[in-house]
């Protein structure tokens, strides 16, 4: 990836860089690095384009960037489980995302579209681990009804997966169905995710903590580490 050429002045920005931004259903993540914007979608390959000076909407920052629109503006907006002062509207291709923005993470914290969609869903996660009864991996998590049901992929140490169902509002428990190993949908194998205090078989220090806020929810585990 060549450096977009020339610096830019930030000093007016709604949001100073390095920050990103996130939204909820689909999950998407929009970040920058070395200069580009990098706009992620869960298991859909990443858009890059460079970063630009905006143009001022009112109060708004607007990116106008090859095939990304970004505005950003100061208005109190929450996604995945976190809170922040400023919003987001990424357009795509004619298709509409909206989220927040957050200071940039520290190293070590994952970033994904994965980590958002966890930390959206982690009451679904809970209840659902709840009613396994036993230490899971959390392999994909999926919006059901626009939002009023929250699907949750599950696989236990011994390799059994499952899929769980559950309200989004209440986490009460709707479904819990063993899958067999290759019948499982897409959205079941994109992320393999362990809650905070589930210990792993073997060392995993390439594992990504995932952050709700300030608040720890667990790892994001690499296909090498082993549950």
């Amino acid at each position: 990836m060549a450096d977009p050429s020339g610096p830019l002045d930030m000093t007016t920005w709604v949001m100073q860089a390095p920050f990103y931004a996130a939204g909820d259903e689909p999950a998407w993540r929009l970040e920058i690095a070395d200069g580009w914007f990098s706009f992620k979608r869960s298991a859909l390959r990443a858009i890059e384009e460079p970063m630009v000076q905006p143009v001022k909407d009112g109060a708004a920052d607007v990116f106008q960037t090859g095939s990304l629109k970004i505005v950003i503006r100061r208005e109190t907006c929450q996604a995945g489980g976190q809170t922040s002062e400023f919003a987001v509207d990424v357009t795509y291709d004619d298709d509409p995302f909206s989220g927040c923005a957050f200071p940039a993470p520290a190293a070590g914290i994952a970033t994904s579209p994965e980590a958002g969609a966890v930390a959206g869903a982690v009451g679904s996660i809970d209840a659902c681990l709840a009613k396994l009864g036993q230490p899971a991996l959390v392999t994909g998590v999926a919006p059901r009804q626009d939002g009023a049901l929250t699907s949750v992929g599950l696989r236990a140490r011994n390799g059994t997966l499952y899929e769980c169902g559950a309200e989004t509002a209440s986490g009460a428990i709707l479904y819990l169905d063993p899958i067999e190993v290759g019948a499982q949908a897409p959205w079941m194998s994109r992320m393999r995710f362990v809650r905070e205090g589930v210990a792993t078989s073997a060392p995993c220090p390439d594992a990504e903590e995932v952050r709700g806020g300030e608040q720890v929810l667990g790892r994001m585990l690499s296909r090498a580490c082993k549950f």
